[in-house]
């Protein structure tokens, strides 16, 4: 599929660099239970998985990544990404980023069943699918970002695979 658009999203700095304070906070406190408490080889195993986890987390939500291709729409956090085909799409606006609707960064469920992928506090493109399904996600260019969508929305002409 031909690329037509992309948007790369960094997560905002003082988030990354919270979250990468507290792996190494954890990387500490691990380290001086080890040395003083002497903890049970399952305890360690544990904290050793959770800590993989926590760089996994960290390194895959550093940025959100927006794709236009002729056959639809992807955005996502790393290996964490939604793909929806052009007739899935019932409508598009363009909206501000709330904390108080998300409350967070990163993919969020907000209480009216909104699916949001947040990487910064910004405008973002709000999709409403047919199924009723709903998506947000933030990005550096929302209005170019609408008027693609709606171009591919109104002329099926434009998704044509090359």
């Amino acid at each position: 599929m031909t690329l037509v658009f992309q948007d790369r999203q960094p997560l905002e700095r003082w988030v990354s660099y919270l979250v990468w304070l507290g792996i190494w906070a954890y990387v500490m406190l691990a380290i001086a239970a080890i040395l003083w408490l002497h903890p049970p080889i399952l305890i360690l195993v544990a904290a050793f998985v959770s800590f993989l986890a926590l760089v996994f987390a960290a390194y895959n939500f550093r940025s959100l990544s927006i794709h236009i291709k002729n056959d639809g729409i992807s955005f996502g956090f790393g290996v964490f990404r939604k793909h929806i085909r052009w007739d899935e799409i019932e409508s598009i606006s363009v909206q501000p980023y709330l904390f108080s609707r998300f409350l967070g960064w990163g993919i969020v469920l907000d209480l009216r069943g909104t699916i949001g992928f947040i990487a910064r506090r910004s405008l973002g493109v709000e999709l409403k699918l047919k199924n009723g399904r709903k998506y947000f996600f933030s990005t550096w260019h929302p209005y170019e970002l609408a008027d693609l969508i709606h171009s591919h929305l109104r002329h099926p002409q434009n998704r044509k695979t090359a």
